[in-house]
């Protein structure tokens, strides 16, 4: 029985390390994903931004053609 009880605890401690390595791999895809999401607003701020400027010369060109 004793012999049956280490089996187990060994069984247990395999487990729960495989557990934890699982856990980090999980908390390092996570803490990646967040790392792209912010990286992907920032592009989108700048896309944006640039549109506002090409919006607003295209104005500028066409008040121009309007003289011209």
């Amino acid at each position: 029985m004793a012999n049956e009880s280490e089996k187990s605890v060994k069984e247990i401690d395999n487990i729960l390390s495989e557990i934890k390595k699982s856990m980090l791999l999980i908390s390092e895809k996570v803490n990646n994903t967040a790392a792209l999401g912010e990286r992907q607003a920032a592009a989108t701020q700048e896309i944006s931004a640039s549109m506002e400027q090409l919006a607003s010369s295209a104005t500028e060109i066409e008040k121009v053609a309007e003289i011209i």
